[in-house]
């Protein structure tokens, strides 16, 4: 009874807090609807933001995108220091996934994650027109953690903590997602929440002494002998059942199996590498503030090689069910060439690499969905790093050709046999001597570009090395 008491206590503390939370972040968003709408135009100022985040301490930071996604006011914290560049990347997130939906339907949403042990949780909205029937462009706010910490938990926690002498509740940062573990010192039992709609990075840790429980274990232990003994009855008659349920599930593992290896294949190197890095940073071995920046953008590289493999999955997940949805809008595709390589720069460079951008000739703008496409560039220079060996040198040109503008990728790697040229856009497809990769990266690239009314093609030779092409029709010259 004292563990379900205890177990439940903690549950309520987290539906408290999120509740609680949410509840400001709708105050905060009403306020800000009813000063807008006293205006004649119905816009936001960005002298609004700057008195509403004065009156709501609980937001850190404030940011502002019009309806073409263009950053319009920046609010921000003098006191909140700079991460080398999380927040801009965690905008660019928020951003795509803002795009995959139209703005009407654009309702509260929420982001939580931890980056180099920080904690981020993040809100962002789309505001609609009180009179027009669109958007006035999204809202994107983070949360002030050291003020929840304060404002909301802290009297809280001394409240719960004194009310039963044998059990501790804290609030701490999650490494595993589990209820209850026995892994605690010696004579102490170990339950944990974890919050689920904000602060996900966080859960609700209750620690209890077993000598205390004893009492009522023996207690329950008579009253429940009689329901464990049905239960193991039960249990008996279900195995042949579970045993039928269980062939027949295998059957469907052999199928996923083997695309879930690859998977796990391809996660582990940047885990590995984020965990190496983080630790060594944590433990205080490196003090040079230039080695530092360095780990630093090491661990920004691989989470942005796992962000990559993510997408892929879910955006082939999408695609399979024939939903996919392409947006497109006049752009410079030499500038987003331009943002890869710089993106990407540092990273392959750490890798051994020599990357070279050549643009021919200046392409004027065209449509094209902006984000897709810088998925589909990222897919073939993260093909071109992995397969190659000894030689490692990449070209990226961008011309016009045939009235199409066509991005060439060329590494000197490996190549692809003749036999298989033909197949290697298949989804789930891997060469016969090939150990890495899930099979969706290139499919996934040839599914954009034909999207897009254009084509990939692929010239190779074995040990030579392989041109990877994307040939877009200019829409819209």
């Amino acid at each position: 009874m004292a563990q379900e008491n205890a177990r439940k206590s903690a549950i309520m503390l987290v539906q408290e807090v999120e509740g609680r939370i949410i509840e400001l972040e709708k105050q905060f968003l009403m306020d800000l609807t009813m000063e807008k709408r006293e205006g004649e135009n119905d816009t936001i100022t960005e002298a609004q933001l700057q008195t509403l985040k004065k009156k709501y301490l609980f937001i850190q930071d404030i940011y502002f995108f019009d309806t073409e996604y263009m950053l319009k006011y920046s609010i921000q914290s003098d006191a909140q220091p700079r991460y080398g560049g999380i927040k801009e990347w965690l905008l660019s997130r928020i951003l795509f996934d803002i795009k995959k939906r139209t703005p009407l339907e654009l309702e509260l949403r929420h982001l939580s994650d931890v980056f180099i042990g920080i904690p981020v949780q993040i809100g962002y909205i789309s505001l609609p027109h009180k009179l027009k029937n669109k958007s006035l462009g999204y809202l994107v706010f983070f949360l002030d953690i050291d003020f929840i910490r304060s404002e909301l938990l802290n009297s809280r926690l001394l409240e719960l903590n004194s009310r039963e002498p044998h059990q501790r509740i804290t609030v701490e940062n999650r490494d595993v997602r589990h209820l209850i573990d026995d892994t605690g010192e010696k004579g102490q039992l170990i339950i944990e929440i974890p919050f689920t709609r904000v602060l996900t990075f966080w859960e609700v840790k209750t620690t209890l002494e077993i000598s205390a429980l004893q009492k009522h274990a023996r207690q329950e232990l008579i009253s429940y002998s009689g329901l464990i003994l049905i239960i193991l009855v039960l249990i008996g008659a279900s195995i042949s059942l579970t045993f039928r349920y269980i062939r027949q599930e295998w059957k469907l593992s052999q199928i996923k199996s083997e695309m879930v290896s690859h998977v796990s294949h391809e996660l582990k190197t940047p885990l590995a590498l984020i965990r190496m890095y983080a630790e060594t940073l944590m433990l205080g071995r490196v003090t040079q503030e230039q080695k530092v920046m360095e780990y630093y953008h090491i661990i920004i590289g691989e989470c942005e090689r796992l962000t990559l493999l993510i997408n892929n999955i879910l955006d082939f997940s999408v695609i399979e069910k024939g939903v996919n949805e392409y947006h497109f809008s006049k752009g410079d595709l030499a500038e987003i060439l331009r943002m890869v390589v710089n993106l990407y720069s540092r990273y392959v460079r750490q890798n051994g690499f020599n990357l070279h951008l050549r643009i021919e000739e200046q392409i004027p703008p065209f449509n094209f969905d902006k984000m897709a496409m810088t998925q589909a560039i990222l897919n073939l220079l993260d093909n071109a790093m992995k397969f190659s060996r000894e030689k490692k040198e990449i070209d990226i040109d961008l011309k016009r050709q045939d009235g199409k503008a066509v991005i060439r990728i060329t590494d000197q790697g490996i190549g692809i046999n003749s036999r298989e040229i033909n197949r290697i856009f298949e989804p789930f497809y891997r060469g016969s001597d090939i150990t890495q990769g899930a099979g969706i990266g290139l499919a996934l690239v040839k599914h954009i570009a034909e999207a897009h009314g254009g084509k990939v093609t692929v010239e190779s030779k074995v040990n030579r090395g392989s041109t990877f092409a994307i040939w877009l029709p200019i829409q819209g010259d």
